[in-house]
């Protein structure tokens, strides 16, 4: 009966677009994956009941997933891995575009870069003269604000990579895209920070998952664009 009831599961996923699938059983296609001999169906009512909705499962503190009978150390790592997943499967996607040279393309792929961090993160891009990316990293993850201690790592990943000119980019988890006077401040500082160092920084990009600002189209950067 088991054995059906999964089968159902997988033709509907199959048969429909999953945007008209009710989350529960969203939820129950992924449990079948990583908890193949218990009832799926019933873990994820717990899953739903308890937290809510899907996303809030997703979200949920790993140390809480494992309160749900039916969920273990690797199912729960599972559930919480899946934001990475979806952030490599959006990275992935551009790999046949090496050339950033405007806002708005830059904005797009930071956009994916930052995307279902629950903390804020700040990462930079590195590029050449020709604005052809070299590589973009994440510098750290926590409050941006805290800068001052993680610039040294800043300035290895850009200037490791052979990079003239870099745009960083930080995401704001609780929504709101307005620089702040802080993003203002470490924008001028890791502008000094990199002149010195002989490149050009670009462009500082804010966003959230829904979308994404610059600080250049918004008139907050120090200095005149180089770019756009």
């Amino acid at each position: 009966m088991a054995d059906g009831h999964r089968g159902r599961i997988r033709d509907r996923f199959e048969e429909e677009n999953i945007d008209t699938i009710p989350e529960i059983y969203v939820v129950e296609r992924i449990i079948h994956n990583v908890v193949p001999r218990r009832d799926a169906g019933k873990v994820s009512r717990a899953l739903i009941e308890t937290f809510g909705s899907f996303a809030k499962i997703i979200d949920a503190p790993k140390h809480e997933l494992l309160k749900i009978d039916g969920i273990g150390e690797a199912s729960a790592t599972f559930l919480k891995t899946m934001p990475s997943f979806y952030r490599k499967y959006k990275l992935s996607q551009w790999n046949d575009n090496k050339i950033f040279s405007d806002a708005d393309t830059i904005m797009a792929y930071m956009k994916d870069k930052l995307t279902g961090y629950k903390n804020e993160v700040l990462a930079v891009m590195c590029l050449d003269s020709k604005f052809r990316l070299l590589c973009c990293k994440t510098v750290f993850e926590g409050n941006i604000h805290d800068l001052n201690i993680n610039m040294r790592k800043l300035l290895d990943i850009v200037i490791n990579s052979g990079a003239s000119r870099a745009v960083i980019a930080h995401n704001h988890p609780e929504g709101d895209l307005t620089p702040s006077a802080e993003d203002k401040h470490t924008t001028q500082l890791v502008y000094n920070a990199l002149h010195y160092a002989g490149v050009q920084l670009d462009d500082h990009i804010i966003t959230n998952d829904d979308d994404a600002v610059s600080l250049i189209q918004t008139g907050d950067f120090p200095h005149e664009p180089t770019f756009i």
